[in-house]
């Protein structure tokens, strides 16, 4: 599978392959876990303790699907670890990823060992000017303005060190995420044709042709048709029956095949934001009346309706609309108000409030989701932004994560308050006025 890309090398043991690459240095290390000999977690530790192989990122393969195993190779150094059967086009995209982030860290050492022997001849040829005698002709003013000269250096050196870091991290991660979310679109844009064609088909049943005919029937020119038997008499009243359940069914499909479709069309703009942040093209900005925001924000989490035990209070003070990224601050409070409802209602709690604020303080806007549910501990309020970070059994903890990210941004922040476990949360997204009118 990567054999027309890559030059491969098989070897029947981890140890044989542990010699060769000794031996060789690859830009790349596959491995099975499971292994007569030495194992492939034996072999991932090895390698981390060679100072010669310690940098060279290793895949593990297995046909376990079990998450202790996962966690347990990457504690052990692995930098991926794939299921088989592999898929080829997976495989080759991870490995191009890994060889180019071990390409770049090569550069970059290079390019830092430049810098270094810089800055070791710019101390150099500042320790020569104070040992010089010229030196001391100089005045006070023109040796303070040497020195800033050389940190500015230094500090501009630290800074490329840390974009050439940035930007390589970056590169890798956008090969595989524009692929998956390229294969995402095509499906969306098959659901959402089948939304649509469900919600025209329910938009024009022939349901109302029933009630036109019970109307006919219960007319007189009828009676003598269907006679005097009991049973044809309650043919009219059966048909107007009908005839009203059919409508409240068309009515009801009408309407949630267009809340299908709204939420279908907010997926298909998150997944084309992020791709057009993957290819580095700016977002689309316009101004955001964000009251209305919210109500539709709670129709996409299905808060707009009744749910027993649960209260959804508004207090929406007099605000400007906001100039920002539509799609990214509804994804934001989307995600606040699944995260409050969870919070409301879990741990068997029968009744929850949630409270939805907003006001304006100074030139920012704030957007306030309160909940009374389980809280959050002390020391949990430093660490529920970072990724992978989750207190949900099944969650993945990248949801409050990347509203952070879009929060900054939009130029804005997005922060969290509990009094502790049991006594409720807040979150607030603030963000700034840019221009806009008084808006609800």
């Amino acid at each position: 599978m990567l054999t027309p890309e890559f030059d491969c090398a098989c070897f029947p043991s981890a140890e044989a392959a542990l010699e060769d690459a000794l031996r060789l240095c690859p830009d790349l290390i596959l491995s099975d876990l499971v292994m007569d000999g030495m194992s492939g977690l034996d072999l991932c530790g090895r390698v981390r303790a060679e100072p010669s192989l310690c940098r060279v990122p290793v895949v593990l393969l297995t046909s376990k699907a079990e998450e202790g195993d996962r966690a347990l190779g990457l504690e052990c150094g692995a930098d991926d670890y794939l299921y088989k059967p592999v898929r080829p086009r997976e495989l080759l995209a991870r490995a191009r990823s890994l060889v180019r982030l071990r390409r770049s860290a090569l550069a970059l050492e290079c390019r830092t060992a430049e810098v270094e022997r810089a800055n070791s001849n710019l101390v150099e040829a500042r320790d020569a000017l104070v040992r010089s005698e010229k030196l001391a002709t100089l005045g006070a003013e023109q040796l303070a303005r040497a020195n800033s000269e050389l940190e500015a250096t230094l500090e501009q050196h630290r800074q490329t060190h840390h974009q050439l870091v940035e930007a390589s991290r970056k590169a890798g991660m956008a090969d595989v995420a524009s692929a998956v979310l390229h294969n995402v679109g095509n499906v969306l844009n098959s659901v959402s044709v089948a939304a649509t064609v469900i919600g025209e088909t329910a938009r024009r049943s022939r349901g109302a042709g029933v009630a036109r005919l019970a109307a006919l029937v219960a007319g007189p020119e009828f009676e003598a048709i269907l006679g005097a038997h009991p049973k044809t008499k309650q043919l009219p009243t059966y048909l107007a029956e009908v005839a009203l359940a059919l409508a409240r069914e068309q009515e009801t499909l009408t309407k949630e095949a267009a809340g299908l479709k709204a939420y279908i069309d907010h997926i298909s703009a998150i997944v084309s934001a992020q791709q057009a942040h993957a290819k580095g093209v700016g977002s689309v900005l316009e101004e955001v009346a964000l009251g209305s925001l919210v109500e539709e924000a709670l129709v996409l989490d299905g808060l707009d309706r009744p749910i027993p035990g649960l209260r959804i209070k508004r207090d929406f003070g007099p605000v400007p609309a906001v100039l920002v990224d539509r799609h990214l601050v509804l994804q934001i409070v989307v995600n606040l108000l699944s995260n409050a409802f969870h919070a409301a209602r879990g741990n068997g709690r029968e009744e929850g409030t949630i409270t939805v604020r907003l006001f304006q303080a100074g030139p920012r806007i704030h957007l306030a989701v309160q909940d009374d549910g389980y809280g959050i501990a002390p020391e949990n309020l430093t660490r529920v932004f970072g990724q992978g970070f989750t207190t949900k059994p099944s969650g993945h903890g990248f949801g409050l994560h990347s509203c952070a990210n879009a929060a900054r941004e939009m130029g804005g922040w997005l922060t969290c308050a509990s009094e502790g476990t049991g006594r409720g949360a807040t979150f607030v997204l603030e963000l700034p006025v840019e221009r806009g009118r008084a808006a609800a």
